[in-house]
């Protein structure tokens, strides 16, 4: 069993703050990073059932965070949320395993629904 802990890594202050409101709401213990060089200070010091995690931020960005998480732990799942993404920098992280994608904007409904698909490993496969 996974631990309901959430990790919601995404420089926008907004965007972070509706996320762990919604992940809250739904039953999730939340710890917020801005980048990804905080996010893995947070998830090298525990344990974490799913991260919410951007695209573009400063210092360390999305993708270089996820195959920083990918080292630590395979099994973790990892939904991506961007607005905006360089071509094949999805399929990239899709490719590392147990990884959604969700589109921003997003709804409440469809954060929940993608949270709970990768964490029961239930995400569609990459297309090509």
């Amino acid at each position: 069993m996974f631990p309901r802990r959430a990790l919601v890594v995404d420089d926008d202050t907004l965007v972070r703050q509706y996320v762990r409101d919604i992940l809250l709401g739904d039953g999730w213990e939340v710890t917020e990073a801005v980048d990804g060089v905080d996010a893995m200070n947070h998830f090298r010091a525990g344990a974490f059932g799913v991260v919410v995690l951007d695209m573009i931020m400063p210092r360390m960005g999305g993708g270089e965070t996820l195959r920083a998480i990918r080292a630590i732990d395979g099994n973790v799942g990892v939904l991506v949320v961007s607005g905006y993404a360089a071509p094949g920098a999805i399929q990239s992280a899709l490719a590392l395993g147990r990884v959604g994608f969700l589109p921003k904007p997003f709804r409440t409904r469809e954060l929940v629904a993608a949270v709970e698909d990768v964490v029961g490993g239930t995400i569609p496969p990459p297309t090509e």
